[in-house]
Order: C-alpha cells, then sequence, then structure tokens
C-alpha cells in the first residue's frame, strides 16, 4: 500500500523543479491536493456537501481560510474530494454521487466522511486532501485506508470559509501520507480566528523541527494509553495482533512507553459528543431542512436531522458541560 503513496518529501523538489523554476514558494510548491466537497470553499470550484442543492444556494466567491494559506505555499488544486452527504455519516454510501471506493480492496468502505480525501491519498492520485473533522471524519477513513489523519486542536485552525464556522467541534485537518507530512500542513493551516485568540487563547503552535538532529530521539519522552477493552474489541484478531506489534515497535525502536489506561465515562462522552454534533449541525441545516428542501436530501440525511432535532437546549447545555 505505501508504494502507491507519495510523500510530500520525496515528490516536492522534483515537482518545483519543473513547475516553478528557481526558488521555491515552500516546500508544498507544486503539490495536488484535493478539498473535501463538505463545506470548504475553494474557489472557482463549487461547494455542495455531496449534495444535489447546496451549490444552487451557496456562491463560492473566495477561498476559506485554510485553503487561501495553501495557495500561498504553492500548492496545486486539483479539485473537489466525494463524501457522505454533509459529512453527516462514516459509511459514505451516497445515492446522489455513489461511494467512493477503497483504493486496494473495491469490497471495503473507505469510511467517513472524508471518503474521497482517503480514497485519493491512499491511491496516490495527491499527497494531500483537506477534510472538515467533528466526529471521526477524518481518522476514520485514514485508519481504514492506511494513511495518517490528523485532527487539529479545536480554534488552531481559521474556519472563515466553513459551512459550520460557528460550532465547537468542527475543525479543519490534513489526510497525507506520513506523520511528517501532517506536520508541514499543519503548519501551513494552522492559525486562529482574532475573536479564537481572544477567548480561547491558544498556545503558540509548537511542531518539531524535521531537520534538526535533536530530534531523532523526540518520541522516547512520549507515553502512549492503551486502553486495552478497546483495543482488543475487534471483529478479526488480526488486527489487534498487528496494533500490538505497532506499540512494540515504538517501544523497541523509539523508547516510547505504554500505559494502560481506562476511560470510565467514555459512553457519557460518545453521547454528549453525538449532542453537540446533531445539535451543531441542524442548528446550520434547519433553515434549508424547513424551507422546502428536505426531500432533496438523502434519506440517511433526513433520519439523522429528524434525531438531531430532537435535541433540546437543556440537552445541548449539558452535552458541552462533558465534552
Amino acid at each position: 500500500m505505501a508504494s502507491s503513496r507519495n510523500s510530500i518529501f520525496k515528490i516536492a523538489s522534483d515537482m518545483c523543479c519543473y513547475l516553478c523554476p528557481g526558488n521555491p514558494i515552500s516546500i508544498l510548491d507544486g503539490v495536488f491536493v484535493a478539498i473535501k466537497d463538505d463545506n470548504i470553499d475553494c474557489f472557482p470550484y463549487p461547494t455542495k456537501g455531496a449534495t444535489t442543492f447546496f451549490d444552487q444556494i451557496h456562491t463560492v466567491e473566495k477561498d476559506a481560510v485554510c485553503v487561501a494559506r495553501l495557495r500561498k505555499c504553492g500548492v496545486i488544486f486539483i479539485g473537489k474530494a466525494n463524501m457522505h452527504e454533509l459529512g453527516l455519516g462514516v459509511t459514505e454510501n451516497n445515492p446522489n454521487y455513489g461511494t467512493a471506493r477503497h483504493p486496494h480492496s473495491v469490497d471495503r468502505y473507505t469510511g467517513g466522511s472524508s471518503s474521497g480525501p482517503a480514497a485519493l491519498v491512499s491511491s496516490g492520485l495527491c499527497s494531500v486532501a483537506i477534510g472538515t473533522y467533528s466526529g471521526g471524519s477524518v481518522r476514520i477513513p485514514s485508519a481504514l485506508c492506511g494513511i495518517v489523519g490528523f485532527k487539529t486542536t479545536y480554534g488552531r485552525t481559521d474556519m472563515t470559509g466553513v459551512l459550520c464556522d460557528s460550532g465547537t467541534v468542527e475543525v479543519a485537518s490534513p489526510l497525507v501520507s506520513s506523520v511528517e507530512d501532517a506536520i508541514l500542513v499543519y503548519s501551513a493551516i494552522a492559525g486562529s480566528r482574532p475573536m479564537e485568540k481572544l477567548t480561547l487563547r491558544p498556545s503558540p503552535l509548537c511542531v518539531p523541527n524535521l531537520l534538526s538532529p535533536e530530534n531523532s530521539n523526540i518520541l522516547g519522552s512520549v507515553k502512549i494509553g492503551k486502553y486495552t477493552e478497546w483495543f482488543n474489541d475487534v471483529s478479526d484478531h488480526e488486527i489487534s495482533s498487528t496494533c500490538d506489534d505497532a506499540l512494540k515497535l515504538l517501544c523497541s525502536a523509539f523508547g516510547c512507553e505504554i500505559e494502560e489506561i481506562t476511560l470510565p465515562e467514555l459512553e457519557e462522552m460518545r453521547t454528549a459528543h453525538v449532542v453537540s454534533i446533531g445539535s451543531e449541525s441542524f442548528c446550520d441545516l434547519n433553515l434549508h431542512y424547513k424551507a422546502g428542501r428536505k426531500t432533496e436530501f438523502t434519506l440517511d440525511t433526513r433520519t439523522s436531522l429528524a434525531l438531531f432535532g430532537s435535541f433540546t437546549a437543556t440537552d445541548y447545555v449539558a452535552s458541552q458541560s462533558i465534552s
């Protein structure tokens, strides 16, 4: 699987020689990037959110901030990638535009909702894709497709130009082929909005210098939490066995330390997360839902919105207190 993917480190220099003679704009200069067709504006492409109608009521006039930052780095946008309708699911079953196929096993799911971005990076068609993440939409398809999905911290990336830019869970996040690439892309898109700098006060961005020899043992101080009950809760023990081998390699080769942990309020946190995501999604989409667009949503989306609409303000506040 790894042989079909292209790391930024491996291709950026060569591409810059052809596409930008002289000094490259950045290490990302000339790198192919796809954008999830969710709610991220990327001019001049329409933003459909994998629906049949959203581009008719939403005009893309300029790039979302995260897209603009990448454009300044010299990336080449190859287009929008397919997804689960409006990001409200993790299967990516999409009757509107078809289901993105797993690039290495077409009878398997890519996972979602950032299914198209994960499939593109995993197949080697591009090195980077940008998705949105609120409930697993980046890490799930990345895990299923064998690539790296990095969930950015809320408030670390400017969500201006993204549909759900006023919620408390949605973030823009990179899907890439290596951890090093995740660091590079994250560094390029990171940066809070002024209001978030005042209210959230995020600490300064801190990433390792990839060229410094001092970082050769950077993982030696890392503790990795292992929740065994969940770790072994898989359909095929070959999965947990392979993951165990990965943990052993991290310990033997890099000096990491494994520490057993428990998550006693896991179910409560999962419920709170669903209520938070659902309430904020329903708030964003309810206007279109009530304006006669209900039948234009897929049955899957309608079911989710019907559930989300049953949550009360009390449910939302209680969930925010937990999450």
